[in-house]
């Protein structure tokens, strides 16, 4: 429950955070008010003993978010705010054993995985290595479900964080990517179930990766942008989700007080009739986020 609540963080920080830095820097926004003199509007939060839960608050310059949960695992909210430009934000989600599931008219959509992939991912299947732990009784694809997250995390943050540059780029002249060449590529997977693909283009994208099928992924992918710039992403994928790193990412803003009310009401209160719950990894979340 908490790393989908991690998650959801993220993903509201990653969506917010250029709208919040300007305005930070003296736009007086859509919201309806003055960022600094913002006020409290609505706050409301019920914890039962059972582990279920509900949460809303909304403020005077138009933000506004609310979460709910029949048991304390799977949860589904949503989230709104007004940018500078007078433009309505909202976000509708989803968090439950598929991860969390984000639905917005201005977020991207999933590219389509790469054929090496499904090729790779089909063979596994097909072929499972000995010993390996893999299912491959429906409706359980555990590696596909695994690749869809990365590939889809992966594509959010890059689309997020250079989306302006390259519409505008590609809004006035053809794309000079239309005939690229492979220039390298290999893909190995082991009976074990470990493998490592990379691969490069002529137009200067690269990208590897290597782990160990359905458990955990490391790798890097980079281009360079329309201005010239060099982007790099260095990644883990693992128990603890998709964990990105490069220089020209956004950064979260700091946590919101409320929900760490909420962690430590839950830490006081823990529930009873969850077995993985653990109050070490409870600390060890909150310790993290009072980082950021």
């Amino acid at each position: 429950m908490f790393r989908k609540l991690i998650v959801a963080s993220l993903m509201v920080s990653l969506v917010v955070a250029l709208p919040q830095r300007s305005l930070s820097r003296g736009g007086g926004g859509g919201g309806g008010g003055d960022e600094a003199g913002a006020e409290t509007l609505a706050q409301d939060t019920v914890i039962n003993a059972d582990g279920s839960y509900t949460y809303n608050y909304e403020t005077s310059n138009g933000i506004s978010a609310s979460q709910a949960s029949d048991d304390g695992t799977n949860a589904n909210g949503n989230f709104a705010f007004t940018a500078p430009d007078g433009q309505r934000y909202e976000i509708v989600y989803i968090a439950d054993e598929n991860g969390f599931q984000p639905q917005g008219a201005h977020l991207p959509t999933e590219p389509p995985a790469p054929d090496h992939v499904i090729k790779m991912l089909e063979d596994m299947l097909a072929n499972p290595p000995e010993g390996a732990d893999i299912d491959t009784k429906p409706p359980r694809p555990i590696p596909f479900a695994m690749f869809r997250f990365v590939f889809a995390a992966a594509a959010l943050l890059v689309a997020t964080a250079v989306a302006g540059p390259l519409d505008r780029a590609y809004s006035h002249q053809q794309s000079p990517d239309a005939h690229a060449q492979i220039v390298s590529y290999e893909n190995v997977l082991k009976d074990d179930g470990h493998y490592n693909w990379s691969y490069e283009t002529s137009n200067g994208i690269a990208a590897h990766e290597d782990g160990l099928g359905a458990h955990a992924a490391n790798g890097a992918f980079s281009y360079t942008g329309p201005d010239g710039v060099l982007y790099r992403v260095v990644y883990v994928a693992d128990e603890n989700g998709f964990q990105p790193q490069g220089d020209h990412l956004p950064t979260p803003p700091p946590t919101p007080e409320h929900v760490f009310k909420t962690l430590e009401q839950i830490r006081a209160n823990p529930p009873k009739d969850q077995k993985d719950f653990s109050l070490e990894a409870l600390d060890a979340t909150i310790a993290r986020l009072r980082k950021n």
